[in-house]
């Protein structure tokens, strides 16, 4: 017994050595930390039978001779395109989820660059995430915007802001990164089934694989395009915006959701709202006028 107590006292201060007090204070567990107003994460996670998922998807498609202007206006801002998607996004939702107090997104990030796993030679699954939370405050100065460039303006503040906290959260690791907590979960299938019922910890998620390098050799054959997607997730956040591209080639974003999950029409005023945003900005407009 006493060594099993000392192997769990060493484990604590192990994980006391990955994640600082910085750290667990900026985690603010809901059962330590009330919030009055927590952010809107949509609906609950749906009690269901296993059967009745049904998992769908739609598309957005930026074609390849608008996605160099997109990020040549996103390098320009000292920004990046997941960065400018988690700001249109949110102007999007603050439009049409006016109520909302703030919103909570997850973006996932690769280890590989700690783990030294190969990109090319071997398959993994190496991930962490950083959560960002849009405030209240985030929420209300885009709702003040006098006019479209201000409104724009917030939405590449969102992106220089993301670039920043992304950029940081690489850089520490894996010191203060919730996947050091992973080996704390002792029973993983508890562990989700014990969200059913209860709200969403995040409001949507971003991944962006990035762009594919089209190695054509001798020219025999070349991808065209390049789709992924991920499936609806029950017990995450409610919509996944899923990001891949080719070099060279078009830019294609693929939202998913459960059938029945969440609001058909918010996730169509998202989708149209997104894709005007990058059209307007390739095309050097406002992003407000893409909006109304």
């Amino acid at each position: 017994m006493f060594e099993a107590r000392y192997r769990k006292g060493c484990q604590f201060q192990s994980f006391l050595a990955i994640l600082s007090w910085r750290a667990l204070v900026g985690m603010k567990p809901r059962w330590l930390f009330r919030d009055p107003a927590p952010p809107w994460t949509g609906s609950i996670c749906a009690p269901l039978p296993i059967q009745n998922y049904v998992s769908r998807v739609k598309f957005i498609t930026i074609q390849d001779q608008l996605v160099g202007n997109m990020l040549a206006a996103c390098h320009e801002q000292k920004s990046t395109l997941t960065g400018l998607l988690h700001g249109l996004i949110i102007a999007s939702l603050t439009s049409h989820v006016p109520s909302a107090s703030g919103f909570i997104a997850i973006t996932p990030c690769s280890l590989r660059n700690l783990t030294g796993l190969s990109n090319t030679d071997e398959m993994g699954v190496q991930v962490a995430a950083l959560s960002s939370t849009f405030s209240s405050g985030t929420i209300s100065a885009m709702q003040a915007a006098p006019d479209p460039h201000h409104l724009t303006e917030e939405v590449w503040k969102i992106a220089r802001t993301f670039r920043t906290e992304m950029t940081n959260e690489i850089s520490r690791m894996p010191n203060d990164s919730l996947i050091g907590l992973i080996p704390y979960v002792t029973d993983m299938h508890n562990f989700f089934t014990s969200k059913v019922g209860k709200p969403r910890s995040e409001t949507y998620e971003l991944s962006n694989v990035g762009a594919l390098k089209n190695v054509v050799e001798n020219e025999k054959w070349r991808i065209q395009r390049v789709i992924f997607t991920q499936s609806a997730m029950a017990t995450g956040p409610a919509i996944g915006f899923n990001i891949a591209s080719i070099a060279g080639g078009p830019l294609t974003i693929i939202l998913s959701l459960l059938e029945g999950d969440i609001d058909e029409s918010l996730v169509d005023e998202l989708i149209k709202d997104v894709e005007r945003g990058l059209r307007s900005i390739v095309e050097g407009q406002e992003v407000a006028q893409s909006m109304k």
